[in-house]
């Protein structure tokens, strides 16, 4: 909850509309694609916080990369041209982001 606090204050995210989901707390990369296809589809952006091993293990089901490890605070973001969050996973992203802060002090 802390990293999403940091983060909706930072992007000036009204409260009443961040979510805390309990069961994204180490869920695994089931789980969180679970969460995702449950999210209204008038929403066009969704924005996760969570921890490993599951984190990775969803960017490694989803995207087209594979990595070992996202690293603490580490970024990924997935694009998809679809109708309904339930479509996540069942075609690769438009476009993929990863990003961490030890990328940024080379």
């Amino acid at each position: 909850f802390d990293t999403a606090e940091i983060f909706a204050r930072s992007l000036d995210h009204p409260w009443d509309e961040l979510i805390i989901e309990e069961r994204l707390y180490l869920a695994s990369a089931e789980e969180i694609l679970n969460v995702i296809h449950n999210q209204p589809d008038y929403l066009d952006q969704v924005m996760l916080f969570g921890h490993n091993p599951g984190m990775t293990e969803l960017i490694n089901l989803l995207s087209t990369s594979s990595i070992s490890n996202l690293p603490t605070c580490g970024i990924c973001e997935l694009t998809y041209k679809i109708d309904s969050w339930f479509q996540v996973g069942d075609l690769p992203p438009d476009i993929e982001l990863l990003d961490f802060p030890k990328k940024l002090k080379k």
